[in-house]
């Protein structure tokens, strides 16, 4: 189930300075008079927590949690604002609408007793579930009509990006290569490594000769890409041992190396495929650059609609 503190696709932004006041017990905030209770953000904290990969009773400091209640607090109040705006504008989700997402999270458990326990632990019977789910589904109703609608991301945008990044955008060059690997163990006998290179030599003949490399990969490399015919796929400098390396980026296309020692044991390397070191055209990042703007336009707009409906609100807190 998905931790009630989501409520729209894109991240709510945080920060915002509230009123103080002494609120009735069990009442974290007042958002316009509608409350949010001490134990829905108890439960929002947990949620959080989780997605962080933490939890409550490995924060010691108190001002640290004090700083996470106050975070998720914000989340709750953003959330209530888009909620009560979709309710003032009348973009409410529908009755179908919560029900085929009520019925989606059940799905996800192997028995509705199951899901109404883990409804429960959150603080929800099946009425004040759907409810939350009304809610949840409503506030994005409102913010996909009157804000992610109104995003748009301009050729112009994904030119400066481009250009301003283009530095990031620079490839080094590339092998892509199969090995034979007879494993050798460091500080081995002589007598060991001679026989390992005797057998890689045997090998190799038979390559020379026309034998698939793959296929004696397969056969005979004792590394861990045997069962994928020794397939190292690309790789840049920097990544395999340096003698391996220096080796691997000497051949061209289609040759096979001379027995190479590493600390690993003896190689023989074919050389499958070369890229040269070149920056990635725009044309090939277009469209992750386009995906990348429109998030943080996204989540630049949401944070200025919660901004201005928290101007026009009357925010109180109480965190004691």
């Amino acid at each position: 189930m998905r931790k009630i503190i989501i409520a729209v696709t894109v991240l709510l932004a945080l920060g915002h300075a509230s009123m103080l006041h002494a609120l009735p017990m069990g009442v974290a905030a007042l958002v316009n008079g509608k409350e949010i209770s001490s134990i829905k953000l108890q439960k929002a904290v947990d949620g959080y927590l989780q997605q962080q990969g933490t939890n409550i009773g490995s924060i010691r400091d108190p001002n640290k949690f004090q700083q996470v209640q106050e975070k998720v607090l914000d989340i709750l109040i953003g959330q209530n604002l888009l909620w009560q705006k979709a309710e003032a504008d009348k973009q409410l989700a529908t009755d179908d609408e919560v029900e085929k997402l009520y019925q989606q999270y059940q799905a996800q458990y192997p028995s509705k007793e199951a899901f109404e326990t883990k409804m429960k632990i959150e603080g929800f019977d099946e009425k004040t579930y759907r409810q939350e789910l009304k809610h949840q589904l409503s506030a994005k109703k409102w913010v996909h009509a009157n804000v992610l609608s109104k995003v748009k991301v301009e050729a112009a945008d994904i030119d400066k990006f481009y250009n301003d990044n283009i530095e990031k955008f620079k490839a080094p060059e590339m092998v892509s290569a199969r090995h034979i690997l007879i494993g050798v163990k460091e500080g081995a006998a002589d007598k060991e490594k001679k026989a390992a290179r005797k057998k890689l030599q045997k090998i190799k003949q038979q390559i020379d000769k026309g034998a698939d490399f793959a296929e004696m990969a397969k056969q005979h490399s004792t590394g861990p890409s045997a069962p994928h015919g020794g397939n190292l796929g690309l790789f840049p400098r920097g990544k395999m041992v340096k003698a391996f390396e220096d080796a691997a980026f000497k051949l061209k296309k289609g040759q096979v190396s001379k027995i190479v020692e590493t600390k690993y044991g003896y190689h023989i390397i074919k050389v499958e495929d070369k890229q040269p070191a070149r920056t990635v055209s725009k044309v090939e990042l277009a469209e992750r650059i386009h995906q990348h703007l429109l998030q943080l336009k996204s989540e630049e707009a949401l944070q200025t609609a919660i901004d201005d409906l928290r101007k026009e609100a009357r925010v109180e807190v109480n965190l004691n």
